[in-house]
């Protein structure tokens, strides 16, 4: 029996009608940053070139820099090695240990996990870890170094940790919860920066999402933002150090691979300049989180720090107000041979990202660098 031409063309329209039916939904993505450049302010190029150049020049900065202004960045350039024994230069895209600037990083994602109504402001984390000897600290007061917890830091060395192994984000928490070490300060009675509250953290984003910390990481930011060279460290899992780039001290002898480099969180990221910047770019998208909830992020959390006329801290970041550059949120870190420095001037929207691998130097001024723009 012949089929009709036109019962023929009815059924292949049902037929794809019900295929597009059945396919799920297009959920909506944070779109990727693009990389956009603008080099035609010369004087600001060479501006910014002179102040890193005559460093460098005099030993005493060996890293990576991008400027960026409006979208676009302004300046870009690598300079001296990521391996002083083979000589290896370094390049814009290198990953280096952000050391303290992960912890904005931690930060987000605590903050997407809110967004989701995962997780609350105002959870304690005892709900996550009933068996935490602390009462009355909430995720707020891990965010804003509010919770007055001892550093570990200081008190896993009290308690004399096998050096030759790795302490983990587990670790510090049954430590906590055996040893009940000696608190700073009760929960919000003032600003006490410490790194134990991004470790705890980096613990809570672990049994919200049932993920480990690198997973997540991976799945909600780096992938995403299409952060190629962005990675986690974590000595407990992986105990080589990475290889990319190499942390230095003042005398460019290597930095060891201590055993609190098992400890995520408050450290371990590591990342490029351009990964800094694709997700500097991402956080003036509300596809990517929320205004109202980086809002709150942004706002000063501590009056004590208002009371002594000090740059004050949100939730995950510094925060400078000044006449000259706005509204001002940035992040600075120092570990084991590698400075960073991640500065948002959010009212012009001039951005710096400036990455080390060598401590020699001491830490570069961060006005003097704002005001290069």
């Amino acid at each position: 029996m012949k089929f009709h031409p036109f019962l023929w063309l009815c059924l292949c329209s049902i037929l794809i009608q019900n295929c597009q039916n059945d396919k799920e939904p297009i959920l909506s993505q944070s779109p990727i940053p693009t990389l956009s450049y603008d080099y035609s302010n010369e004087k600001l190029w060479q501006k910014i070139d002179t102040f890193f150049a005559n460093r460098f020049r005099a030993k005493r900065f060996n890293g990576t820099v991008l400027f960026a202004q409006n979208g676009k960045i302004v300046y870009q350039k690598a300079f001296g090695f990521s391996n002083f024994k083979t000589k290896d230069s370094l390049e814009v895209n290198d990953a280096f240990q952000l050391a303290s600037v992960s912890k904005t990083i931690t930060a987000i994602a605590i903050l997407k996990l809110i967004e989701r109504q995962q997780l609350r402001l105002s959870d304690t984390v005892q709900y996550f870890f009933p068996n935490f000897p602390y009462s009355g600290v909430t995720v707020r007061h891990l965010l804003s170094h509010r919770s007055g917890l001892p550093n570990y830091m200081y008190f896993v060395d009290k308690i004399g940790a096998d050096k030759n192994s790795s302490v983990s984000n587990a670790d510090i928490i049954q430590i906590m919860a055996r040893d009940t070490p000696k608190v700073y300060y009760s929960p919000d009675v003032r600003y006490h920066y410490c790194n134990t509250n991004f470790a705890i953290l980096a613990s809570i984003v672990e049994k919200v999402s049932g993920q480990t910390y690198e997973d997540f990481l991976q799945k909600e930011i780096f992938t995403p933002l299409n952060m190629e060279s962005a990675f986690v460290y974590n000595r407990t899992t992986t105990p080589q150090l990475p290889k990319e780039v190499i942390g230095y001290n003042a005398i460019y002898r290597v930095k060891e691979n201590i055993y609190l480099n098992g400890v995520v969180g408050d450290k371990g990221v590591y990342a490029s300049v351009l990964d800094l910047y694709k997700l500097d770019q991402a956080l003036y998208d509300s596809t990517f989180i929320a205004p109202q909830i980086l809002e709150t992020a942004f706002t000063p959390h501590n009056p004590d720090l208002t009371r002594r006329n000090r740059d004050n801290y949100g939730l995950g970041w510094r925060i400078q107000q000044a006449p000259e550059f706005g509204k001002v949120v940035y992040h600075s870190g120092w570990w084991k041979g590698f400075k960073t420095y991640f500065i948002r001037m959010i009212d012009q929207k001039q951005t710096i990202i400036v990455l080390t691998n060598v401590t020699k130097g001491g830490y570069l001024d961060r006005k003097a660098m704002q005001g290069l723009f």
